[in-house]
């Protein structure tokens, strides 16, 4: 049994409110070794949508959500479908724990009831290691077919939003990947490194680039600082005409994004005002190549542009080390 809860979400009211458009308010859902509940995936979703998924939800779909079909949540897009298969996964890796490690505490306990109760877990662990993979090969399918969509220039117009093309790949359970744990881990990290923009990748195979950085920010505060380096390489890369990601910033040269309340726009524009002045005394204190970060190129509309990219778009992971870092799902 799985049981999820958006009490923590900051925006558990607009959450709560596509809950109930959606009829999805039952939180508690049970699992099968075939199957998996399409409310749970679909609660998944949800929890996972970011500020911008909300608001295009409540601004496109909120009035007639009956009218176009009750399946909108079975697929939002692919920033999302990671996230949520990632949350997933979470869960029930945490819930395969607990039972191996009260499995471990009862280990010399062989009373009746003590039998009765390993029967029963075994049972579960079977249960979840097969859920498990199977949300595992569902991963990599859709990031195999995002790699594929963002190869071929298959990119839907931005924000990449309810795409019910690749709604109806998602649901094909024949394409499902064939892996074993370690195969999972390997083939995935591949493929979002093929993918993402990310700080790592960016510093990597832009060495130009890396130096600037590297004279900007003191190494220790170089790794808490990934959102600022990839708004600052989103700014550089668009720049270039030959970017591995030359399709993504073609389709997003002219993207917006305001926040509905129009106080936390102007506060959001404030601050970002504030952080651009400060930055830019960095930037332009030292002695940096004038084509890297040139005034022309590092201008607080660019700034807030890239920064908005980075809102919409950003997603959070971790890598088999168990190491969190954020990249920008260019689709």
């Amino acid at each position: 049994m799985i049981k999820l809860n958006f009490d923590q979400d900051p925006d558990k009211d607009e959450k709560y409110e596509i809950l109930e458009i959606t009829d999805s308010l039952d939180f508690t859902h049970f699992i099968k070794k075939d199957s998996i509940p399409d409310k749970l995936l679909s609660q998944c979703r949800i929890i996972e949508l970011n500020y911008l998924e909300t608001i295009y939800f409540q601004q496109n779909y909120k009035n007639s959500y009956q009218e176009r079909g009750n399946d909108l949540f079975n697929f939002v897009g692919y920033r999302n479908e990671i996230s949520m298969l990632e949350i997933l996964l979470m869960l029930l890796n945490k819930k395969l724990n607990t039972i191996i490690v009260n499995e471990q505490n009862q280990v010399n306990q062989d009373d009746e009831l003590s039998l009765h109760v390993k029967i029963f877990r075994d049972d579960q662990k079977e249960i979840l290691k097969s859920v498990i993979s199977k949300i595992q090969s569902l991963e990599l399918k859709v990031l195999s077919r995002a790699l594929d969509d963002f190869k071929e220039n298959r990119l839907s117009k931005p924000p990449f939003l309810f795409n019910n093309t690749i709604n109806e790949f998602i649901m094909d359970n024949s394409l499902l990947f064939e892996n074993n744990n370690n195969d999972y881990f390997e083939i995935k990290e591949n493929l979002l490194d093929s993918l993402l923009i990310t700080s790592d990748k960016a510093m990597k195979m832009d060495q130009e680039f890396s130096k600037v950085i590297h004279n900007i920010f003191d190494d220790e505060l170089l790794e808490t600082e990934d959102d600022i380096v990839l708004i600052l390489f989103l700014i550089h890369e668009s720049n270039n005409k030959n970017s591995y990601w030359k399709n993504f910033f073609d389709a997003v040269k002219d993207y917006k994004f305001t926040l509905m309340n129009d106080g936390d726009e102007k506060q959001k524009l404030q601050e970002l005002n504030e952080f651009y002045e400060n930055l830019s005394q960095s930037i332009f204190s030292n002695d940096l190549p004038n084509d890297l970060f040139s005034k022309e190129i590092f201008t607080l509309e660019n700034f807030v542009w890239a920064s908005n990219l980075l809102d919409s778009f950003q997603i959070n992971l971790e890598n088999k080390m168990g190491k969190k870092f954020i990249g920008i799902m260019p689709l």
